[in-house]
């Protein structure tokens, strides 16, 4: 921020203001000024305030008419038990997988908790019942052994891949099992 300001001899919120106004994005503003983009993106979102470009993301409009700040509406959300999908609608999502890319941008973390539909869901029952091992702990190691999200599907029970990240969801666990997962040493 000081190499900004020295450079254009202006604020730095200043400077951002004036491209923005000029109707550069915020990927051609965070090049300008020397920024990787993502992290203009998250220096964006832990000022809100300071942010001159348009809204059209859920999460600047929920902080912008909120004044609540993001990671701290999603913590609150968590301790008063919320489903990330609950916590989703509250930030105008339809569907949690965004929330949760939103999150994932910013670098947060929050636990949500479990959907209370998913107890409910016979084909996760059945499947934990006879094989002694959770779905998710399943996907992993499935995934982990290079097996298609159809392959999965059949063998937990479900017709189709997306039924599974669906599954994933309501059980509050992120369906990003592209790579092997790390657990105790050993890929899982």
């Amino acid at each position: 921020m000081r190499r900004v300001e020295e450079r254009w001899g202006q604020p730095f919120w200043s400077v951002v203001a004036q491209f923005a106004e000029q109707g550069l994005s915020r990927k051609a503003v965070a090049q300008a000024l020397g920024y990787a983009p993502n992290y203009f993106t998250q220096l964006l979102a832990r000022h809100p305030e300071q942010d001159p470009f348009e809204t059209f993301g859920n999460v600047l409009a929920y902080v912008k008419d909120t004044g609540e700040g993001f990671e701290a509406a999603l913590r609150r959300m968590a301790a008063a038990g919320y489903h990330i999908s609950r916590a989703a609608r509250e930030f105008g999502y339809k569907r949690s997988d965004h929330l949760r890319t939103a999150m994932r941008l910013r670098g947060i973390s929050v636990e949500f908790a479990r959907c209370p539909r998913s107890a409910r869901c016979k084909v996760v029952q059945e499947f934990e019942s006879q094989c002694g091992e959770t779905v998710p702990a399943a996907v992993r190691r499935m995934r982990g052994d290079g097996h298609s999200w159809s392959f999965i599907a059949r063998k937990i029970g479900y017709a189709r891949g997306r039924s599974v990240k669906l599954a994933l969801a309501s059980l509050g666990v992120s369906d990003d099992f592209e790579t092997p997962f790390y657990v105790g040493g050993a890929v899982g």
